[in-house]
């Protein structure tokens, strides 16, 4: 159908009649506007009037669809005309239909290599060493498709050291990611076209890390270090957290139900247990959190004693400053270190958290 030729036989058809544009519109009840869109070629008229203007102009709908009155020349065009405009609506909507099925493709690629990209693309491990010599502070390794983060932190020995190196082996050849004189151990690379390794080679490496311990230039210890994994984001759907209903009733009646009898109360709100009391004229704040093995006890509202249950560890937390206490050795790195306080935290709250 051709819309401008249609277009000037509307124009012809109601010129012949003597009609003003106003005119014809009053006949079929509808805007001026509209017939001169239609004589324009802008618009076309709907079912309804085509029929209308058939009667007023004595002339067949398929005429006006051609744009001609029918005669020997185009009898058979116009007699075929209603079916060939089917027949390009049905293109319209075939390409239509393509389009959308091309657009759903494509969006079910991206969506197919999003997930592909992101499944299982974050791992968390736990470093630690054989050694009960050395103590790594709850290490961890962070791998992800754009970076690999490695925090050790201070290594705790018994042998003096001023300086480390960490690197990994491959085919009896070391590597070496990172040397330096400060003792906190935090490594980092970001994947890319400057760094020192791939993410496919990253699983090869973490399995083969070392750290030299240095003192003078001299190697004083060699420590290999293992790789735990603890998570990784290979779930379709992810909660944010078991009902809470179950798992309180977990933790008071099966987990620590001594807590309770020792004067704590449970806070729902972080699944912690909190009591208040005073020692030697100082507040006391204690605060255990069983699903972390964490025992806090804050004192006079400035000083913090932080407990892991996991590494037996205590560190001290105090004018923005961090002092580790060794447990074992009754040992602190810190002159600031209370004994008494240290006294008081071991024997009424570790002890009594340990048995519970």
């Amino acid at each position: 159908m051709n819309q401008e030729k249609v277009a000037t036989f509307l124009k012809e058809l109601r010129q012949e009649k003597n009609y003003t544009q106003q005119q014809l519109a009053d006949k079929i009840y509808i805007d001026r506007g509209a017939i001169s869109k239609w004589e324009r070629g802008i618009n076309f008229p709907s079912t309804e009037l085509l029929l209308k203007l058939s009667n007023i102009y004595n002339v067949t709908v398929n005429e006006i669809l051609y744009g001609e009155r029918k005669n020997k020349k185009n009898s058979e065009e116009i007699d075929n005309i209603s079916l060939k405009i089917i027949d390009q609506s049905n293109k319209k909507i075939l390409i239509f239909k393509f389009l959308c099925i091309a657009t759903f493709i494509i969006i079910f690629a991206l969506l197919g290599l999003f997930f592909i990209n992101n499944y299982n693309s974050v791992k968390i491990y736990q470093i630690s060493s054989d050694k009960q010599e050395f103590n790594i502070n709850r290490g961890i390794l962070i791998l992800s498709r754009e970076e690999l983060y490695l925090k050790i932190g201070i290594i705790k020995s018994n042998k003096e050291y001023d300086s480390y190196s960490l690197y990994y082996v491959n085919n009896d050849e070391q590597i070496i990611l990172s040397k330096d004189s400060n003792k906190d151990i935090i490594y980092i690379n970001k994947f890319g076209d400057e760094s020192m390794f791939s993410y496919k080679k990253s699983k090869e490496i973490i399995n083969n890390l070392y750290i030299d311990l240095y003192l003078n230039n001299t190697i004083v210890e060699t420590i290999k270090l293992n790789s735990y994994q603890i998570y990784q984001n290979n779930k379709f759907i992810y909660k944010d957290s078991e009902i809470k209903n179950n798992y309180n009733y977990n933790i008071e009646d099966n987990i620590s139900q001594n807590i309770l009898e020792q004067g704590y109360k449970y806070q729902s709100d972080d699944n912690s247990y909190i009591k208040e009391e005073s020692n030697n004229g100082k507040k006391y704040k204690i605060s255990y959190f069983p699903e972390l093995k964490i025992l806090n006890i804050l004192i006079d509202e400035e000083k913090i004693y932080k407990y892991y249950l996991d590494y037996n560890e205590l560190s001290i937390q105090y004018n923005n400053e961090q002092y580790e206490y060794n447990i074992e050795k009754e040992v602190c790195n810190n002159k600031l270190c209370n004994n008494e306080e240290i006294k008081i935290i071991k024997e009424k709250y570790i002890q009594n958290i340990k048995k519970s």
